[in-house]
């Protein structure tokens, strides 16, 4: 993943992370997070989360960033099976 997309992913407020991207959600959960549902999540982001759990904030990143790149991927493959089906 480029760095401008992760640097991104680091300054959406979660609540937008978890709009655009539902998926992630399971690197929330996967971390023990509780950010899914805190109305903090409307304007903390996924760095001032991970410093506030005590996490490794770039390794945190990153896992946030595999998800968006997964599930691009997997868009991506509906879309070309869609075309090719009409």
């Amino acid at each position: 993943m480029k760095r401008s997309d992760r640097n991104a992913i680091s300054e959406l407020p979660i609540r937008e992370l978890l709009y655009r991207w539902p998926d992630i959600k399971r690197a929330f959960l996967d971390m023990h997070m509780a950010c899914i549902g805190c109305p903090f999540s409307r304007f903390g982001t996924a760095h001032d989360a991970a410093r506030n759990y005590g996490r490794e904030v770039d390794t945190f990143l990153e896992q946030l960033a595999q998800c968006v790149q997964q599930r691009r991927k997997s868009t991506h493959k509906r879309i070309n099976a869609a075309t090719k089906l009409n």
